[in-house]
């Protein structure tokens, strides 16, 4: 184990120096990919080499680390690097995400939180609104979110083990290790994208959104914010009901997440969003002070526009 600790160092630095060398040179569509594969294996080799410290300090037992952050006092998996390089480094994950929806949420609000992850998101709103239900599709990142809720001693948060979809149905799950907040169902086709840090592959429930409302006897939200790495579509075709109740939905927009994940277009994702919303906005534009309202054919035609040049961002709709 130590060979293998002080090999992938090595890797780790080669990867670093080669990095910085392709960043000076002219830009290119092979470049941008090689740039991209070799960050991906950066975070791959610090994901292992911080789990086997952890372990070798620790010992095996260690299920987590605890982060004391703007988010809430937060246990997060030992392999993770990219949320907890944030909460450890930074002392917050998505606060400007958090700002943000904090000024749209009312005190009266119920809130869906779909990708709860550990609570990074549904933990700081709890504090805004009357109640949170939190899904998260992950067994392992579901029993982290478990002790964060407890930890954090939000009474009003509920927490279920699932993954929201348009079918009730077992589905086979990513369960990524070095950005655990990436864990997504398994693609139909290999993509380095996703599975460059090795994932296991778990079976987790698929279950309606409209349906685990109706037999948990859940109020109606009144905000939905959704992140579950390219089901977002499935998910809401599952949710009907939801989002006729709903006054706004926080959803995260990736366009390779439609093409390899949800295997639907632009317009289709588009339309069964517009059947309830009338205007959106481009939460990343607007934390940046660039507000614009998007109403109509603008919004099909900003999507179309994000999604031919790969902008991903988080996207607010409401009515």
């Amino acid at each position: 184990m130590i060979l293998t600790f002080l090999i992938d160092s090595i890797k780790m630095k080669w990867l670093l120096f080669r990095r910085k060398r392709m960043m000076k040179a002219p830009p290119s569509p092979s470049r941008q990919n090689r740039m991209e594969r070799s960050r991906l294996e950066i975070i791959r080799l610090k994901s292992r080499m911080q789990e086997y410290l952890c372990h070798n300090l620790f010992g095996k037992r260690v299920a987590g680390v605890v982060f004391d952050s703007y988010n809430g006092v937060l246990i997060n998996g030992v392999a993770d690097v990219e949320i907890s390089q944030h909460l450890g480094n930074w002392g917050a994950y998505d606060h400007r995400k958090i700002e943000f929806l904090q000024g749209v949420l009312k005190e009266g609000d119920v809130l869906y939180v779909a990708g709860a992850h550990i609570g990074t998101v549904g933990i700081p709103l709890s504090r805004k609104v009357r109640q949170v239900y939190a899904f998260e599709a992950s067994p392992s990142t579901f029993a982290l979110l478990q002790w964060n809720v407890v930890l954090n001693k939000r009474d009003n948060i509920k927490v279920y083990n699932y993954a929201l979809y348009d079918r009730e149905e077992d589905i086979l799950f990513y369960n990524s290790k070095a950005n655990s907040g990436g864990s997504k169902i398994r693609p139909a086709a290999g993509n380095y994208l996703y599975d460059y840090d090795e994932p296991d592959v778990v079976t987790v429930s698929g279950k309606l959104l409209d349906k685990v409302r109706e037999q948990e006897s859940l109020d109606y939200p009144d905000v939905i914010v959704m992140d579950i790495e390219g089901a977002e579509f499935n998910a809401l075709l599952g949710g009907q009901a939801c989002l006729e109740n709903a006054r706004v939905l926080y959803i995260e927009f990736v366009p390779h997440h439609l093409d390899n994940i949800g295997k639907v277009g632009v317009q289709e994702f588009t339309e069964n969003i517009l059947r309830y919303f009338m205007k959106m906005i481009v939460a990343d534009e607007a934390v940046r002070g660039a507000w614009r309202i998007y109403e109509g054919a603008e919004i099909l035609s900003r999507l179309e526009g994000m999604y031919r040049s790969g902008m991903a961002a988080d996207l607010l709709f409401y009515k």
